[in-house]
């Protein structure tokens, strides 16, 4: 009866310190919005997503018109990520939007994860709301959102490793 009793507590205490399925939609929502807006209006960060840029386009124009080869691999570091982003622009196009469009759907996963990740860690909502507010909200993580790099889609899996070895 008393473990009983104790499960209910708990559980009651878990509630209170979660947010629900509506809340998580909000603040993907208020995450979102920024790193959208930043995606199509601010330059990218550094000089080094516009060669990833053109080499997604090569890639895309490649696997479009059916001479994609793995020669077409060749010359670029680690060319997975702009592989995958040439895959995805075959199908959807516009393949200097969608570079910079996935990693800001990532950095709105982070955002997302961090404020996860602080919830779970802490249990205090209060410290998992600043958390998200301070990452959701950052100038310098928007920037870097909105630029076609590896950056953010790395540090998306990054907190999504961890979430997985915390639960």
């Amino acid at each position: 009866m008393l473990k009983h009793v104790l499960t209910v507590v708990q559980m009651s205490n878990m509630r209170r310190n979660s947010f629900s399925i509506l809340n998580y939609q909000w603040f993907t929502l208020l995450a979102f919005v920024p790193r959208l807006l930043g995606a199509i209006w601010l330059p990218n960060a550094f000089g080094d997503a516009y060669p990833y840029s053109e080499q997604i386009y090569f890639m895309r124009r490649a696997l479009v018109t059916g001479s994609f080869n793995t020669a077409s691999l060749f010359g670029f570091w680690l060319p997975l990520y702009q592989l995958i982003f040439a895959l995805i622009s075959a199908v959807a196009g516009k393949p200097f939007l969608v570079a910079k469009l996935v990693p800001a759907i990532a950095g709105t996963g982070v955002c997302v994860l961090v404020l996860m990740l602080t919830l779970e860690l802490t249990r205090s909502r209060r410290l998992a709301l600043l958390s998200f507010a301070l990452i959701a909200f950052n100038p310098e993580h928007i920037l870097y959102s909105a630029s076609a790099m590896t950056d953010v889609p790395s540090c998306l899996s990054c907190t999504a490793w961890m979430i997985s070895r915390s639960w």
